[in-house]
């Protein structure tokens, strides 16, 4: 019986470990996009003022 409870435990830990990695995936992927559209967003402005200048 005991046995079987630790079992238990040990896949709730892992399930608890699964969806904190799932979450900093979906967290870096959000910081990638931030990323590049301030890059994108630089280049512009940059490409403005070389117009402009």
């Amino acid at each position: 019986m005991n046995f079987f409870v630790s079992r238990e435990e040990k896949k709730q830990s892992n399930k608890s470990n699964v969806n904190i990695i799932k979450c900093l995936k979906c967290l870096f992927l959000i910081f990638i996009n931030i990323y590049k559209s301030f890059i994108f967003v630089k280049i512009i402005i940059n490409y403005e003022n070389t117009l402009l200048g």
